[in-house]
C-alpha cells in the first residue's frame, strides 16, 4: 500500500513539474500609449500555420506588471487581439512600427511550430 501512495506522488511530482515553464522574458520596445518597457517571453511563441502567439509584459513605472497573450496573423495586411484573463479583444489591423509590430517581428524570432499550450509563463 505504500508503495502505491509513493508511485502515485511521484507519479503527480512529474505531471505537476511539467505543466508549467519558466518565462524568457526579453525586451522589444516601449509601448506607444504611456512609453512603458515591453516584453515578449521568447519560450511561448509558437508559429501555427499563418497564425502566431505568445505572451507579452508591460511594465509600469511602479513595477506593477501586466501580462497578456497576443495572437497575430502573419498573412498580410497583418491582425492582432489581445487575450486577458476575462476575455479577448476584437481583431485590429497592425500598424507598421507600433509596438505590436515591433513586437510580432521580435517574436517571429523565437517561434516554433506547433500548437499553443494556452499556459500564462511562471516568472
Amino acid at each position: 500500500m505504500k508503495k502505491r501512495v509513493a508511485w502515485l506522488l511521484v507519479l503527480c511530482l512529474i505531471v505537476l513539474a511539467n505543466t508549467a515553464f519558466a518565462a524568457n522574458w526579453v525586451y522589444v520596445c516601449q509601448d506607444d500609449t504611456f512609453g512603458f518597457p515591453v516584453y515578449i517571453d521568447s519560450e511561448s511563441v509558437v508559429k501555427d500555420g499563418d497564425k502566431l502567439s505568445f505572451w507579452w509584459e508591460i511594465v509600469e513605472t511602479d513595477k506593477t506588471k501586466n501580462v497578456w497573450k497576443i495572437e497575430a496573423t502573419l498573412a498580410s495586411p497583418r491582425m492582432y487581439r489581445e487575450i486577458y484573463d476575462w476575455g479577448a479583444s476584437g481583431w485590429r489591423k497592425v500598424r507598421a512600427g507600433s509596438d505590436h509590430d515591433k513586437a510580432i517581428t521580435a517574436a517571429l524570432k523565437y517561434a516554433k511550430e506547433g500548437k499553443d499550450s494556452g499556459q500564462k509563463p511562471t516568472p
